[in-house]
């Protein structure tokens, strides 16, 4: 039987005891794209978010797919590192701090009132 990398990482790493304790799933991707929702990690993960109630949020490179794409593959919130920075050539050289910014400002739009 064939078994998708994303299947195997999972399992090796006791993904299912550490989601059933997870409020919200954080996981990032090069470039979101159609190809991330098919057997890829994010996918992956995103089902299993899914299972437990929990939101799954992306923070990738670049974003590709449309608000409404994100929203029926299950996932509450997709973050772009290059729209953060303005410039791929930014996001590349600057990584570390654009990525603070933006996970910085996600968290922001994700705080409730406890």
């Amino acid at each position: 039987d064939r078994v998708s990398g994303a299947t195997v990482v999972g399992d090796a790493t006791a993904q299912g005891a550490e989601m059933a304790r997870a409020d919200l799933v954080l996981t990032g991707e090069g470039k979101f794209d159609s190809q991330t929702l098919r057997g890829k990690v994010v996918s992956a993960l995103t089902a299993a978010a899914t299972e437990v109630n929990a939101p799954t949020v992306v923070f990738a490179g670049q974003v590709a797919l449309t608000a409404d794409e994100i929203a029926a593959a299950g996932i509450s919130g997709a973050y772009s590192i290059v729209d953060q920075a303005g410039s791929v050539e930014l996001a590349m050289s600057d990584a570390r701090n654009q990525l603070t910014a933006l996970a910085a400002r996600a968290a922001a739009s994700w705080r409730t009132d406890g």
